[in-house]
């Protein structure tokens, strides 16, 4: 059996008219996505990261009662990154103790000129007043 099609195998064509069923049209290919562009790490984000991966093996093994063997280069690792990080801990609470110091400072000079401000005020207001008393 011949199965049957709606269309004709072969177009009729009428005189002065082509007739093209079969348009040829060019394949659809998915757009190009853009590569998202990953965020910039932070300075000591690389570090960080290896030493969370690094605690997170050291406690998967918190159920062996075995001693726990770790690799010496990425202990030295762990303890350069805790280093660096409690120095910069230390640079930054510094950094917040001398912040302070700069408000506390420029509070004190601004009491100062307002009390000078204050001062000047009060002697102008006394000049005014004895040139006009007469």
């Amino acid at each position: 059996k011949i199965p049957q099609t709606s269309r004709p195998l072969f177009p009729i064509s009428k005189p002065g008219f082509d007739v093209q069923e079969n348009v040829y049209e060019p394949p659809k290919f998915a757009e190009a996505e853009i590569p998202k562009q990953k965020p910039e790490m932070r300075p000591y984000e690389r570090l960080e990261r290896t030493a969370i991966r690094d605690e997170r093996v050291v406690l998967k093994h918190k159920k062996v009662e075995e001693t726990i063997y770790l690799r010496v280069d990425r202990f030295r690792d762990i303890l350069t990154s805790t280093n660096t990080i409690k120095s910069n801990l230390k640079i930054a609470s510094d950094s917040i103790v001398k912040l302070n110091e700069i408000d506390v400072n420029r509070d004190k000079v601004f009491e100062k000129w307002r009390n000078v401000l204050v001062d000047l005020q009060k002697k102008l207001i006394f000049v005014d007043k004895t040139l006009f008393k007469r």
